[in-house]
């Protein structure tokens, strides 16, 4: 089993799955977006295989994307746009990748990382929902995403978080904080 199993086991779900002051999306309709962003990955020409640099927050859209960039094998490779360029340079120049997906308001800050790192920037629209698309070929050692540690060092390191890590995070921590169904 990998994570990829546990969200699609929630694809026709009207439960619950983003809860935000603006409202909520079930699993259904965050699924269906996340097939909108494996749609706009596919439009920016980011490769499979390879993770794709996000400036985002925490919005729905991210959620969708995330999944979305996991389900297509992009993992992604999440980074605070409160950051500073010169914070940020290093954590992109060490990852493979072609492109530096960005929230509108953060489109400037993107620009100029891209520049240095030799990067293009694409910007996140509102992702349509056009179904739930996952790659079947996607195994346990393959990134779900894609986090940055400074651990002991201040040095800000890129860490894979593989499929099959995830999935077993994601049942101890779900045990560890009794979440179930209606435990939002």
């Amino acid at each position: 089993m990998i994570w990829l199993d546990l969200i699609e086991a929630r694809v026709d779900s009207a439960e619950p799955a983003v809860v935000t002051d603006d409202g909520v999306w079930t699993w259904r309709e965050l699924l269906a977006r996340s097939g909108g962003g494996v749609e706009f990955l596919d439009s920016i020409g980011a490769p499979a295989g390879h993770p794709v640099v996000a400036l985002l927050t925490s919005r729905p859209m991210s959620f969708a994307l995330t999944i979305g960039a996991a389900a297509s094998d992009r993992a992604l490779a999440p980074l605070g746009p409160r950051l500073t360029v010169s914070e940020l340079v290093p954590c992109v120049e060490a990852l493979p990748g072609e492109v530096i997906v960005t929230e509108a308001e953060f489109e400037a800050l993107a620009r100029e990382v891209a520049a240095r790192t030799g990067r293009r920037v694409a910007v996140l629209p509102d992702l349509p929902a056009s179904g739930w698309r996952r790659d079947a070929t996607i195994g346990a050692d393959r990134p779900a995403a894609i986090l940055h540690t400074s651990g002991t060092t201040g040095i800000p390191k890129a860490v894979a978080y593989t499929e099959g890590r995830l999935v077993a995070r994601v049942k101890v921590n779900s045990q560890l904080v009794d979440l179930g169904p209606g435990a939002v």
